[in-house]
């Protein structure tokens, strides 16, 4: 009887360790599915978070609301509490290289695309783990440009669209081993997100 028990309880141990195996499995496969954008990258071990949502993908494209707060997170999946900022990450706002256009500095033509770098021109608060991102309420490409060649005559192309993409924020891991270029317009309402095969943030 004894003998008939013990296999009974063999056989139920058996089976939920089997069932604690299988859902080991199931979660890693997910686990990995999910930070390699479903086995279509390398595992990215940095990631980024903009209103509770996680940025996977190497590119995408985001509308950001005028005169308000954009806080973006920079995380390390391995790292938890304090660790999170302690590796560092990198920001910067350059051209999208997509668009281009020529403008006059003091008469003189200028190529919107020689342009290395923006950054100084946006108002960013870096912190260990996150920065803020904010863009004032009379933000465009005339106070961009101004910004950047201060006390000189700016002059952009009167066609130019006030809701183009004009930006791309650059967020790369410590180094620079995981970037993630987010192309941005700026909107005067709540911020959009907008969704496609080329450009999808997860």
């Amino acid at each position: 009887m004894k003998a008939k028990r013990s296999v009974a309880v063999s056989s139920v141990v058996k089976v939920i360790v089997s069932i604690l195996l299988l859902l080991i499995v199931v979660g890693l496969i997910g686990f990995v599915a999910y930070f390699t954008n479903g086995f279509t990258s390398d595992f990215r071990s940095f990631y980024v978070e903009y209103q509770g949502q996680r940025i996977l993908r190497e590119e995408s494209k985001l509308s950001f609301p005028l005169d308000t707060e954009l806080r973006f997170d920079c995380k390390y999946v391995f790292a938890s509490g304090d660790e999170q900022g302690t590796y560092g990450y990198n920001v910067a706002i350059v051209p999208n290289s997509e668009v281009d256009f020529e403008f006059t500095v003091d008469d003189q033509y200028m190529i919107y695309s020689g342009i290395d770098d923006l950054t100084s021109a946006f108002a960013i608060v870096k912190e260990q783990d996150h920065f803020i991102l904010t863009l004032p309420s009379d933000f465009g490409m005339q106070s961009v440009l101004q910004l950047l060649y201060p006390g000189q005559e700016v002059v952009i192309p009167d066609d130019l669209a006030l809701d183009g993409y004009y930006y791309t924020l650059v967020i790369s891991s410590y180094n620079d081993e995981f970037v993630y270029n987010i192309t941005f317009n700026c909107i005067l309402s709540v911020a959009s997100i907008e969704m496609s095969e080329e450009h999808v943030v997860v």
